[in-house]
């Protein structure tokens, strides 16, 4: 239920206003009641009368055979109107029992502040009641009771109040976090998947090592055979990135004999770069030397070997790949991987070469 409240009343509002012509009512007085026969009294217990503060009433029943403590008081209801006066909480509020007496709490409060009349109110215990009378009471504002609404200024405009920012732990956390992004996205950029280009085909590859072969100087000078190591070496290469035959790890006859039984090598290609490759060995190792055009016929030998087996055919789409036997058919084509025996052929050639100058 709601509270009926009444207005506040000012200091001077009290002060013009007439006073209550009930008997003032000050802490520790107490009004005298009966509940048909059964003594008690209403004492009003809070010292300090405040504005807006709970005000404690005690009603203390004495001890009587009528009264066997099981009744309590009813007092008025929250929505009930005391003057200007409200009631706080249910009733009663408290209970205590000594010995020769029993008590029970009530609290109210007002908001109008100087001399304030409580009216009379009725208390029922069972089925007996009794009526206080009307007492007023002084209330004390916490303004004083001389204030007046013009002793106080309106409310002022809005003041800028100064705030210290740290501007410069501002920035800096900015610089920092600035450079961290940079820094991150930067890394990102660099470590991003970069497509892969795809291998050199093998005839391709070829055919450019010839032209740095057939351009170099070793004919010039007369490096037969540095001329017919390189010639051989590019050959061996070519069928190794062609059919995937390690060629280059072979003897010559062991690589011919690889090169016959494999399925994809025509027998006459097999047999054509088995007879420049013994040639060669002729020159490389039995210190044979050619002409010069000899040589050229040679190079354009394994020129026209490589136009006629031409590129890796590409699987069709449709065909499952599966992974070659030998990882050599798989590695890129862009440069011959190292080999050493044929390390260990031109470091043999060298000498001979270095020989023969001293000779």
């Amino acid at each position: 239920p709601s509270t009926m409240l009444a207005p506040p009343v000012s200091a001077r509002d009290s002060a013009t206003a007439d006073p209550p012509s009930s008997p003032p009512w000050r802490p520790g007085d107490a009004v005298e009641l009966d509940f048909d026969g059964i003594p008690a009294r209403l004492l009003l217990e809070t010292v300090e009368l405040e504005v807006g503060l709970p005000i404690r009433f005690r009603l203390e029943i004495g001890s009587n055979p009528a009264f066997s403590g099981e009744f309590r008081p009813v007092w008025p209801s929250r929505d009930q109107s005391l003057g200007e006066f409200e009631i706080l909480g249910p009733a009663p509020r408290a209970f205590t029992s000594t010995g020769r007496t029993v008590e029970f709490a009530w609290d109210v409060r007002t908001f109008a502040s100087g001399v304030v009349e409580l009216p009379a109110f009725t208390i029922q215990l069972g089925t007996a009641e009794a009526r206080t009378p009307p007492r007023s009471m002084e209330i004390t504002s916490v303004t004083g009771l001389d204030a007046a609404p013009e002793t106080y200024r309106d409310i002022a405009g809005a003041v800028d109040v100064p705030i210290d920012r740290p501007w410069p732990l501002l920035w800096i956390f900015l610089v920092i976090l600035g450079t961290g992004l940079i820094i991150f996205f930067l890394v990102r950029w660099w470590r991003r998947p970069r497509p892969t280009p795809p291998p050199v085909p093998a005839d391709v590859w070829a055919l450019a090592r010839l032209d740095e072969l057939a351009a170099g100087e070793d004919l010039d000078r007369g490096r037969v055979n540095r001329f017919y190591i390189g010639l051989t070496d590019i050959a061996r290469d070519f069928m190794e990135r062609r059919y995937g035959i390690a060629a280059p790890e072979r003897t010559t006859p062991e690589f011919i004999r690889e090169a016959g039984r494999h399925p994809e090598v025509d027998p006459d290609h097999a047999s054509l770069l088995g007879n420049l490759l013994r040639s060669a060995d002729l020159v490389k190792f039995a210190g044979d030397r050619p002409a010069v055009t000899e040589a050229g016929r040679d190079l354009q030998l394994v020129r026209d070997f490589v136009h006629r087996v031409g590129p890796r055919p590409a699987p069709p789409e449709s065909t499952p790949i599966d992974p070659p036997s030998n990882p050599a058919d798989e590695t890129d084509q862009s440069e011959p991987r190292p080999h050493h025996r044929r390390r260990a052929v031109i470091d043999a050639v060298d000498g001979l070469d270095r020989l023969e100058e001293r000779s």
